[in-house]
């Protein structure tokens, strides 16, 4: 076989299943052996983050769960930890996850590039990757996928904070809406009596008018 009459193959888009071109018995074998490890990877960061998703929970029937997930983020806020790695095994696991999303694969590097701490807020709202994927961990209460989102999630606590005591020193009350599609279960369950908790982080765009 020549592999000059396929490498084509290689840098076109409709073929991107084809990784490589092999015309020895030797190094197809190690390039397999890679590929596999590689999805391997792939579907543990697949299988870590496809889970059923709960956008909230009633808390006078479910409160030892709820006490549960809640002590779990307060120790996980409170927790030192090695920011670099973190942030490491974060981008490596997402990228794996993304390994088929060219758009997201972009905003992972863009975000490896420049992210700084005080744009975590900014991030979030970007509604790329890591707004995706971290409210499906708040969402699923998923404590193995908050753990390699810790990096990110942390700055977003600790960025709430600050603006949240920043808008305390102002007297005005601020109103702000937020659509949301709910499942009639959910829309039940806000119609009955009862304490209702948000299992993510709820955002909303603030237009001010005279």
């Amino acid at each position: 076989m020549k592999r000059e009459k396929y490498e084509t193959y290689l840098n076109n888009d409709k073929y991107y299943k084809v990784v490589g071109i092999y015309t020895k018995h030797e190094p197809l074998l190690t390039a397999l052996q890679e590929n596999i490890r590689y999805l391997i990877k792939q579907t543990e960061a697949a299988g870590l983050f496809d889970q059923d998703e709960r956008s909230m929970r009633n808390l006078n029937r479910e409160l030892y769960t709820f006490n549960c997930f809640f002590a779990f983020k307060q120790v996980l806020l409170k927790t030192d930890y090695n920011s670099d790695a973190a942030k490491r095994e974060m981008i490596e696991i997402c990228r794996n996850y993304y390994r088929n999303n060219k758009k997201e694969l972009m905003n992972i590097d863009e975000f490896e590039r420049t992210y700084e701490s005080q744009d975590a807020i900014y991030w979030y709202t970007k509604q790329t990757f890591l707004y995706r994927l971290v409210n499906k961990a708040l969402r699923t209460e998923d404590y193995e996928a908050m753990l390699v989102l810790r990096f990110f999630i942390l700055d977003l606590c600790e960025s709430l904070r600050q603006n949240y005591e920043e808008l305390k020193q102002h007297s005005q009350i601020v109103i702000s809406y937020r659509g949301l599609k709910l499942i009639p279960q959910e829309i039940y369950n806000l119609n009955t009596l009862g304490t209702i908790q948000f299992s993510y982080e709820i955002s909303a765009r603030c237009h001010f008018y005279e």
